[in-house]
């Protein structure tokens, strides 16, 4: 996969800086469909990997979807939860320990 142009920001955390590109390759998965549906294509017929990489393109291309996914994220209150929830668990006991 390529890598986007989008640069992680000072104060931005890295699952931040994640779900935004996350976001902006899935919209730019859709509009990849999206055209080739409206061009007549069945997507039966089109290899994953070549919508990823157009996708990749268009992404370069269109540094905006960046933009858009990132204004998503800070409208989203589902979305600000998800990023800032806790990626690991809290053990505050040994109860793993006692079991074995």
């Amino acid at each position: 996969m390529t890598s986007t142009a989008y640069q992680q920001t000072e104060n931005q955390t890295m699952t931040e800086h994640g779900a935004i590109i996350t976001l902006a390759r899935y919209r730019a998965r859709q509009l990849v469909k999206q055209r080739l549906c409206d061009n007549g294509v069945k997507l039966q017929s089109v290899e994953p990997r070549d919508v990823v990489e157009w996708a990749e393109a268009l992404l370069a291309a269109q540094p905006e979807l960046l933009e858009q996914a990132k204004e998503m994220i800070r409208q989203s209150p589902a979305l600000q939860r998800l990023i800032k929830r806790p990626r690991c668990a809290k053990l505050r006991s040994d109860a793993q320990r006692q079991r074995r």
